[in-house]
């Protein structure tokens, strides 16, 4: 129960009064939002007469003619785009827009508010735009190049976490013509951010990536982090199918790394070639008498097997 039902009042609307001078405020502070949001907000890019959100609409939704014209349109608005896709990439929820997304909600059922609902900062409409960004950096793959050592940014950026997971999964996305900005995450960045970093490019199982990759993966199995480094150590071994020389070379490295974790999935990884070559042989019999019980374990096993298949 309000104070003005219980203290009597000589003005009779001065309760109502109140209401429309608080609904009034409200009205005032969503309309300035809003007029800000639009007066502040990054032009999108056009082709064609369209814009770069109904390009990546008909990539999405469209027939097939319908996206192969939306993927090179986008391609050919890389250079224009890059500052307009960044923004989004960099996008976050500032506290107030928890506001305007909450007013958002109890006005959009009414079709007479639309005009205004439209123009309110959602955290629903940043969420998409950011979205969108993601989707055009992955159509536009190398194309999008000028925007990657941005992206590396980014992705060590502590202070937006939400932006750093976008650049990370985007450069990802863009697959080996990304390694450099990659590599520079996977050697430079804070621990959770190469964890994140190495966990998105294993999803991936790209096989072109392991040999740009190499000498930054090969510093991730130095890693304090057990999961880094083995996450590193399965990436390393995708190599054999483009580099099986070079990726032998490293796995026999990660043999005598100090990590036990590292030393056991490196001769699992020896274990997937056929034959496995005289120096890796003679690094596996080291480590029957590793420190570690399931190293040496593995390495005896490792060692049955090759000579198993010498003599079959």
């Amino acid at each position: 129960m309000s104070i003005c039902s219980l203290k009597p009042s000589p003005f009779p609307y001065d309760c109502k009064m109140k209401k429309h001078w608080k609904l009034l405020t409200i009205g005032l502070a969503i309309a300035t939002v809003s007029v800000l949001a639009v007066a502040t907000r990054t032009r999108q890019p056009k082709r064609q007469g369209r814009s770069l959100d109904s390009w990546l609409q008909s990539y999405t939704y469209g027939s097939p003619d319908q996206r192969s014209e939306a993927y090179e349109a986008v391609r050919q608005m890389a250079p224009d785009s890059i500052p307009y896709l960044l923004s989004g990439i960099r996008n976050k929820h500032p506290p107030w827009m928890k506001f305007t997304t909450a007013a958002y909600r109890k006005l959009v059922p009414f079709k007479v508010l639309r005009p205004i609902t439209s123009l309110l900062p959602t955290t629903y409409a940043a969420d998409q735009r950011a979205a969108n960004a993601q989707l055009a950096f992955y159509i536009m793959g190398s194309a999008g190049s000028n925007a990657f050592p941005e992206l590396a940014r980014l992705a060590t950026d502590p202070g937006n976490p939400e932006a750093s997971e976008r650049a990370i999964q985007t450069l990802v996305s863009a697959g080996p013509s990304a390694s450099a900005a990659l590599s520079q995450i996977l050697t430079n960045s804070p621990a959770e951010t190469r964890l994140d970093a190495i966990k998105y490019i294993a999803a991936r199982h790209d096989y072109g990536f392991p040999g740009p990759l190499l000498p930054a993966l090969r510093h991730c199995l130095r890693d304090t982090n057990a999961n880094t480094a083995t996450i590193a150590l399965i990436i390393i071994t995708e190599g054999k199918f483009s580099q099986p020389d070079e990726t032998m070379t490293v796995l026999i490295d990660a043999l005598r790394q100090p990590n036990p974790q590292v030393r056991l999935w490196a001769l699992r990884s020896i274990g997937t070639f056929s034959p496995v070559p005289a120096d890796a042989t003679n690094a596996v019999l080291a480590l029957t008498a590793d420190t570690n019980s399931e190293v040496r374990t593995e390495a005896a096993a490792l060692l049955r097997e090759i000579s198993w298949r010498s003599a079959n």
